[in-house]
């Protein structure tokens, strides 16, 4: 990394990410069916909420403090719903995903596939894979394990059985 930060400035570096990436988001709209754009949008919200959160920490680490003394201290109470924010950053490429195909799913009125999304987001919070965190002094750490982000498992097969109970429904 030292290497390539000599070759590239970190400044360049950054624009030449942010270009990738608008040029990425942009083909995305462009080239799926334009009733899927909403399915878009909702699966930029996790990678939004990261890089939110990368902001979040640089500011409080510029201003020589960390995200869990702030948050221990209730410095976010009212202001920033930050938990939420910390949750859908973790594996925020996983739930963009989940999130994408339930909205395209329900978007085409296959609640089946939908619900079955929605079953795997449950799986995966279920063991940490995604929204699972603790935040400690040192820092963000991921949480694996069972039961790891149970609330999140909990919505996630509530929305499942939601969307088989729409399936059933469709079917007669």
């Amino acid at each position: 990394m030292d290497a390539v930060l000599r070759l590239i400035p970190l400044e360049a570096g950054v624009g030449i990410l942010l270009w990738i990436g608008i040029i990425i988001a942009a083909q995305a709209f462009q080239e799926t069916p334009k009733h899927h754009a909403l399915a878009v949008a909702i699966g930029l919200f996790p990678s939004l909420a990261s890089w939110g959160l990368n902001m979040v920490e640089s500011g409080l680490r510029a201003a020589k403090t960390t995200l869990y003394s702030t948050v221990s201290s209730g410095g976010f109470q009212g202001i920033i719903p930050i938990s939420g924010v910390i949750a859908l950053s973790q594996g925020f490429i996983f739930t963009s995903m989940i999130l994408s195909a339930m909205s395209v799913y329900v978007i085409e009125k296959d609640y089946k596939k939908a619900a079955l999304w929605a079953a795997t987001g449950a799986a995966m919070s279920f063991f940490g894979i995604i929204h699972a965190y603790s935040l400690t002094p040192a820092g963000i750490g991921n949480r694996f394990g069972i039961g790891a982000a149970t609330e999140f498992a909990i919505a996630y097969a509530a929305v499942a059985v939601f969307l088989w109970l729409l399936h059933i429904g469709a079917k007669k």
